[in-house]
Parts: C-alpha cells; structure tokens; sequence
C-alpha cells in the first residue's frame, strides 16, 4: 500500500443492496444519536431530565397496566 488513498477508495458500482442498506443505516443511527445527545446534554433539559433519576428505584403503589399514564 504506497498510497494512502487507495486505502480508502471505494467501488461505488460493486455496492450491493445489504451494502447500501448498512450505510444508510449507520448514517440514521449517528444522526439519531447525534440529536439525543443534543437534547440529553442541553442545559434547558437538565431540571426535567434531574426530575426522572430516581424512577427505576421508586416502587409502585399499584400494578402499571398497559397504556396507564403514570
């Protein structure tokens, strides 16, 4: 490997559809990654997401059902 470029060179006509498929998923997940650190980590966010620390140690008073707003 005498180029550096060659490394990353790509045949974009021998892509197959699972090929296409992988990229177009590993760009949706980083961009949804991308917006949910956005909003986890904003300032304005950080008194309701404060409010919610302490949820999976809280226990029920009453069985949750199904579609039950708590």
């Amino acid at each position: 490997m005498t180029n550096w470029r060659q490394y990353f060179e790509t045949d974009w006509q021998a892509m197959t559809a699972t090929d296409w498929a992988g990229v177009v998923l590993s760009v949706i997940i980083f961009v949804a990654l991308s917006v949910i650190f956005y909003w986890v980590l904003r300032p304005s966010n950080k008194q309701r997401l404060e409010s919610y620390r302490h949820l999976p140690f809280e226990e029920a008073d009453s069985p949750i059902e199904v579609g039950d707003d708590r």
